[in-house]
């Protein structure tokens, strides 16, 4: 068994830092210390994202895994809010298996830049960190979610591209529904979109079959925002169009009152 406490690590670490069981994520803790970021996105390897964040408490650790074209993501340290997509991540390292390549993970992490390796994991720089989104809605008491029209459960009709914004050209009736959402407060929900958005159409927020918001899409809009949602489970979020001129969705914010 392996216990992660931090004072058994102090121990464990000899002065050199080359020996003792953790001596890969010592190796590869010292990489990424040469790296300017905040946030680190370890794929598949709990392990590994577990002694790293008792190692180096300075950053923020991830466990991070894909199934086709979504991700998902945990934290063995650190708050809920930190497997969110959070709009001010910029920059952040992406951690892959020696065994693992770019092409096995969605194409908005394909354009990561590779920056070095150790014995047991290859280490990239990712450009947008912004982009991997590990919770729906806004289920904990903070400031904003964020997410995107493939972020866990929502389904959608179009094409989502490597930066997560689905364009519905050629498509009409209800273009994304979301999974069910919570919110741990009093929220506003924004919908963000493209320069590209060419129709009209509508958002609704419903709670069961009762509709508890609703906000008409103008064309060339860039914004679309239902506001004052109360606190409360069993959300859907739904967006519909009558017109295939198609609707560019970037992302929805959701805003703590």
């Amino acid at each position: 068994m392996l216990l992660c406490d931090r004072r058994a690590y102090s121990i464990l670490r000899n002065p050199n830092g080359t020996l003792g069981i953790n001596t890969d994520e010592h190796v590869l803790c010292d990489a990424i210390d040469q790296l300017d970021v905040s946030d680190v996105f370890i794929v598949q390897s709990n392990s590994a994202v577990e002694i790293c964040s008792v190692l180096d408490p300075s950053r923020h650790y991830k466990l991070l895994w894909s199934q086709e074209d979504r991700c998902y993501l945990n934290t063995f340290d650190g708050p809920m809010s930190d497997t969110d997509a959070d709009s001010s991540i910029g920059t952040a390292a992406l951690v892959l298996p020696l065994d693992t390549d770019l092409s096995d993970l969605p194409s908005y992490l394909q354009n990561a830049v590779y920056k070095s390796e150790t014995n047991t994991h290859k280490i990239y720089l990712l450009p947008n960190g912004s982009l991997l989104d590990g919770v729906v809605g806004l289920p904990y008491a903070g400031e904003n979610g964020l997410d995107y029209a493939n972020s866990d459960g929502y389904e959608y009709q179009g094409i989502v591209d490597e930066n997560r914004c689905l364009s519905t050209a050629g498509y009409t009736g209800t273009v994304l529904h979301s999974p069910n959402l919570s919110l741990a407060q009093t929220t506003d929900i924004t919908l963000t979109w493209g320069e590209e958005s060419l129709a009209d159409g509508m958002v609704s927020i419903l709670q069961g079959d009762r509709v508890v918001a609703q906000q008409k899409i103008s064309s060339g809009a860039q914004t679309t925002i239902l506001t004052d949602i109360p606190a409360g489970e069993g959300y859907t979020l739904t967006v519909e169009t009558a017109s295939d001129a198609g609707l560019v969705l970037q992302s929805i914010l959701f805003t703590a009152n």
